[in-house]
């Protein structure tokens, strides 16, 4: 075996200490539904097609969902938090607060959507703390900051602990009637992952 082989070998290993994405047929990693990533190591699968989107906010388009990822609340660990990006992200590029002004995700928009518990339902968009059957949503383009729905609902329809999450959203009243997201995900755990 050559050092070159041997290099990527111990990349890959390295690589499944990242995200993870279960299936039914395969509970833990499914490495056979894709994988993306990035020259760091960190590892997101998914079944191909983490999502879709269409809708504007401030007057900028958010037409493509790249990446979806989804993490335990930081502040309350019962919570998903399921966000959408525009970019390819890896799970490493959310394991730091203010990962969403900093670094590469500087000029990436991104849907957050956090649901009060991780049981499937559909939840009611708020933007006080959450209770019981409630979301909270925001927009973020970088450095801009964020942007907060007011109105519509985030559906959780599948969500396994420390797999994938699925569901729909659509979130009206980013500061104006004018912008509205609605959309669709299959977003990948991201066990280091925090809330920027």
């Amino acid at each position: 075996m050559d050092i070159g082989s041997l290099t990527w070998a111990t990349l890959a290993v390295l690589a499944l200490s990242g995200c993870s994405h279960s299936t039914a047929s395969n509970p833990g990693n499914d490495l056979s539904q894709g994988v993306a990533a990035d020259l760091s190591g960190d590892l997101a699968t998914t079944s191909g097609n983490p999502g879709t989107i269409t809708g504007t906010v401030a007057g900028k388009t958010f037409g493509t969902v790249m990446t979806a990822l989804w993490i335990d609340g930081t502040d309350t660990a019962t919570n998903a938090v399921v966000y959408v990006f525009d970019k390819t992200t890896a799970c490493g590029d959310i394991s730091a607060a203010g990962w969403d002004v900093t670094g590469p995700l500087s000029s990436t928009q991104h849907l957050e959507m956090k649901t009060f518990n991780q049981t499937p339902a559909t939840f009611t968009v708020v933007t006080h703390a959450l209770g019981a059957g409630q979301a909270n949503a925001s927009y973020t383009f970088g450095a801009g900051g964020d942007t907060v729905g007011t109105a519509g609902t985030v559906t959780l329809a599948s969500l396994v602990a420390g797999g994938a999450a699925t569901g729909s959203f659509d979130v009206t009243s980013f500061g104006s009637t004018a912008n509205h997201l609605s959309g669709t995900f299959d977003a990948v755990f991201c066990s280091t992952g925090v809330e920027p």
